[in-house]
């Protein structure tokens, strides 16, 4: 199974240098929307809520620190095809949402329903896990 991190290179070797707050939510919007439309998962890692929305932790371990990235930033020896159905669901989703930009899509993700629920000021560091039921749920209604 492809990792988050073959998603974000598929997404930045496709689409272009972005922000990586950008490509957090694109990669986490990809996560949902195939949940949604296929009923299974892109990738295994899990997905936190975070202060500026969804994150996946060991796509974050690749960017810590860097503000803006491109495919090259990111460790080439994950490598694991995508087949063309994710593809499809990539595609679509940097279509949508990738005129946006990344605080435009972390503002997105403080409206719906499974960062809400999982995000809580008072928790700690790095507050709950978006589950992939709740994401399915949610981007299919």
């Amino acid at each position: 199974m492809p990792s988050s991190i073959d998603v974000a290179r598929y997404i930045l070797e496709n689409f272009g240098e972005m922000t990586t707050m950008k490509l957090q939510k694109l990669v986490y919007y990809c996560q949902a929307y195939c949940l949604a439309w296929h009923d299974r998962p892109m990738f295994d890692e899990t997905i936190h809520a975070w202060t500026h929305g969804p994150v996946v932790y060991e796509l974050f371990n690749e960017h810590r620190g860097q503000y803006m990235i491109d495919a090259e930033d990111l460790n080439a020896d994950d490598g694991h095809p995508l087949g063309e159905e994710d593809q499809d669901v990539i595609d679509s989703v940097c279509e949508a949402f990738g005129g946006l930009t990344g605080w435009e899509l972390r503002n997105r993700t403080h409206e719906e329903d499974p960062w809400l629920d999982n995000f809580h000021e008072d928790a700690p560091w790095h507050n709950e896990e978006i589950t992939q039921e709740e994401m399915r749920r949610y981007y299919a209604e």
